[in-house]
């Protein structure tokens, strides 16, 4: 008697168990759906900042930085195009870029990605080419480019795209 109750209430107490674990599974599954869900949501959310940003302030900021008017807002001008295109690089969740490359190094980058020539950089920033020149040099070392036959501009809209 007492050994049948006791079978019964392992079985009980199994039927329990299955049924909580197919709970947990269920669980499981919906979150998994819900965090894949989620970080799509945030990389398009962050693309659409990325896309915004360079459609509707860098070419304002482009136009300040023409107008000879406003020249002695130059540095600022640069320290907020700097800025802004640091806040992208973040946004873009390319970490490695980010953390190795100077300010400068990720201005020319940021160029270079959206199709400028190492004359038209040298020229927006006011350096030389044989300057532009090394940084791009730079910028393929710290990127691990070097001798690797890989577009820097190619590599760069990848990185952006893709993260």
């Amino acid at each position: 008697m007492e050994l049948e109750y006791g079978q019964k209430k392992l079985l009980d107490n199994k039927s329990e168990l299955e049924h909580v674990n197919n709970q947990l599974m269920e669980t499981n599954n919906a979150l998994s759906v819900l965090a894949r869900n989620l970080d799509r949501t945030r990389k398009e959310s962050e693309k659409r900042i990325l896309e915004r940003t360079r459609a509707l302030i860098f070419p304002i900021i482009d136009k300040l930085q023409q107008n000879a008017n406003l020249e002695r807002y130059r540095t600022d001008l640069d320290l907020l195009v700097g800025n802004i295109e640091n806040l992208n690089s973040d946004l873009s969740g390319d970490i490695k870029m980010v953390a190795s490359l100077s300010t400068t190094e990720l201005r020319i980058a940021f160029m270079i990605k959206n199709g400028m020539s190492s004359e038209e950089i040298a020229k927006h920033l006011f350096i030389s080419p044989a300057t532009v020149k090394t940084h791009r040099k730079n910028i393929r070392k710290k990127l691990n480019l070097q001798n690797s036959g890989i577009n820097l501009r190619t590599y760069l809209e990848y990185e952006t795209v893709e993260d």
